[in-house]
């Protein structure tokens, strides 16, 4: 007879859990963002901490979620909107660790993000996710992420994805709105463009 596999639990993250998670962070932060030009050099200080931070305590318009096995955090997830009442949210950072991946746990993650677009009213959730992420592109996209196409933006010299999610009864916007649709988020999208995001 087989065993199932426990199930990871999802919850909000705290405070409590910020060393374990800043941990993470600068790990990924170091991997993907640290060496290349005109990005933050450290995860000290940087716009991820800060963001981290602000959701870890529940304020401003960050959301931090976290998957826990057995107690343990296994993985988190970042989510952050422009401003109160947005119409657009990030799916800004996203990490699974190294022994869980594969094991269900980004799409859980993305379950509870999807729940949270639905509960806070967001039209779209967003992600930029570098073209060689071949697994991260293939978590959201079986997530309902849909391809937004025709941006031709290129991160340290490949392509990347801004894969977006309308919300229940949203269709993605028509080829000549997104720049306009998109300039509602350009101060959030410059620092999240080059986020890379790790499962």
């Amino acid at each position: 007879m087989s065993r199932t596999p426990p199930t990871p639990e999802i919850r909000p993250a705290g405070p409590e859990h910020a060393d374990q998670i800043f941990s993470a962070a600068e790990t990924t932060f170091e991997l993907h963002r640290a060496h290349r030009p005109g990005q933050e050099k450290t995860f000290e200080g940087s716009d991820l901490q800060a963001f981290l931070c602000q959701g870890l305590n529940r304020y401003g318009q960050h959301r931090v979620f976290a998957a826990f096995l057995n107690a343990r955090l296994i993985g988190y997830m970042l989510i952050s909107a422009p401003k109160p009442g947005s119409a657009l949210a990030f799916v800004n950072d996203i990490w699974v660790h190294e022994r869980h991946r594969g094991k269900g746990i980004a799409p859980s993650l993305l379950a509870e993000a999807i729940r949270n677009q639905e509960d806070a009213g967001w039209g779209y959730l967003a992600a930029t996710i570098a073209d060689w992420n071949t697994a991260s592109l293939g978590a959201f996209r079986r997530a309902g992420f849909l391809e937004w196409k025709n941006h031709g933006l290129k991160d340290d010299g490949h392509g990347f994805h801004i894969l977006v999610r309308p919300r229940r009864g949203k269709v993605l916007p028509r080829p000549l709105l997104r720049w306009f649709w998109l300039l509602g988020a350009v101060p959030v999208l410059i620092a999240f463009a080059l986020s890379v995001l790790t499962l």
